[in-house]
């Protein structure tokens, strides 16, 4: 009930103002109930409370492109944290997304602190394929979303290898069928819950 979580998460952050989890919590239920600005403003207010906490700053990852005015903070708060921690994978991810001139070279220092988190290289095959680098693209674009397996698809096709790209798209239908049926699985869960007897 992101409603209810978001009034005892504002009557609690004035109740404890220096709790950054208070913070957290109530930015992830207004992002639950799609309200982005307010979510920023928790997890930014979160980051400062508790700049070492990595929840608030990848939740902010996922804001951008609903933050407007405030992206310029939620830019100086992935510098920072970068800077901050130079062996943690995550300050190189969150840097690249605001910094294009350096993107490619902060995500390469990402997946070689971590090879194993998708995202770096998800981010790094698009890079690479925007600048035209296709073939260590393709390197990179290989996982389990179906938005990769499309972007895939185009690398392949650009570089004209159209047996693998027509593969590759068969592939993301299938991913993206695979998901769409497992969220029709989870509805229909839910539905049977709400509707049992009690």
């Amino acid at each position: 009930n992101f409603e209810a979580a978001i009034q005892i998460g504002e009557a609690a952050q004035k109740r404890f103002p220096s709790s950054a989890r208070i913070a957290l919590l109530t930015g992830v239920a207004y992002y639950g109930q799609s309200q982005p600005d307010a979510a920023v403003d928790a997890f930014l207010r979160s980051t400062n409370l508790d700049p070492s906490d990595e929840r608030a700053y990848l939740f902010l990852s996922k804001l951008m492109d609903q933050a407007a005015d405030k992206l310029p903070a939620i830019a100086e708060r992935f510098v920072d944290f970068q800077e901050k921690n130079p062996q943690s994978y995550l300050g190189y991810f969150l840097h690249a997304k605001v910094d294009p001139g350096q993107a490619e070279s902060l995500l390469k220092k990402s997946v070689s602190l971590n090879g194993d988190y998708w995202e770096s290289h998800y981010d790094l095959g698009i890079q690479l394929a925007k600048r035209g680098a296709l073939a260590d693209a393709e390197k990179e674009l290989n996982p389990k979303d179906p938005a990769i397996h499309y972007r895939l698809f185009r690398v392949l096709a650009g570089l004209g290898k159209t047996r693998e790209a027509d593969a590759e798209l068969a592939v993301q239908r299938h991913v993206a069928a695979e998901r769409d049926q497992e969220l029709r699985n989870t509805a229909g869960a839910v539905k049977r819950f709400e509707i049992a007897p009690k």
